[in-house]
């Protein structure tokens, strides 16, 4: 299996073979069409058609997808048709298709209208599986809401660097004794 991306079809779906003692693929006999299942090491969820029949001893598999964090997983391939030892392969999963921003690090406020956060707030692109997008750079946009229906950001776009955003720039410009909110979104 290649180009594992969590939660996307694999761009290259495994393959296995039914070969005899002597390395030859079976053609013909009861291992010429035996059943082979897969299953993915703990942490992942494989989604797809798990067991397939071989045609000719080789078994293809299609529409498979790994649900997971990013890391490495072991695949298990084997027949309990034909009752031989099973055979694996480690994967690397990626992360996968950007799906929602997180604040990981909470704003705290300056002490002055204008100042800098005391602690800027930090905003990660996510896969649906909990993993950052890594190759993100996607403009993340902030927006503020206030009580008073006052207030002003400084600062307020910033491009992810490899998912994350950090908002170190980020001012408000508001009232004293006001409460604030703050949203982030992007395109």
């Amino acid at each position: 299996a290649a180009g594992l991306a969590a939660g996307v079809v694999f761009t290259t779906q495994p393959w296995v073979e039914i070969r005899d003692v002597e390395g030859h693929v079976v053609t013909d006999g009861l291992g010429s069409n035996a059943s082979v299942k897969i299953t993915s090491s703990a942490g992942g969820t494989l989604v797809g058609t798990k067991t397939v029949a071989a045609i000719n001893g080789v078994v293809k598999f299609t529409g498979l997808s790994l649900r997971g964090l990013k890391g490495s997983y072991i695949f298990t391939y084997e027949s309990t048709t034909l009752g031989f030892t099973s055979v694996t392969e480690t994967v690397a999963l990626s992360y996968g298709i950007a799906d929602r921003l997180v604040i990981t690090t909470e704003p705290v406020g300056g002490h002055a209208t204008g100042s800098a956060f005391t602690t800027a707030p930090v905003v990660k692109v996510y896969d649906a599986y909990s993993n950052v997008v890594e190759d993100s750079t996607v403009t993340i946009d902030a927006s503020l809401f206030a009580t008073d229906g006052h207030g002003a950001l400084t600062g307020a776009s910033v491009n992810a660097v490899a998912g994350v955003a950090d908002f170190s720039g980020l001012r408000l410009v508001g009232t004293p004794g006001f409460s604030y909110e703050l949203a982030f979104d992007s395109d």
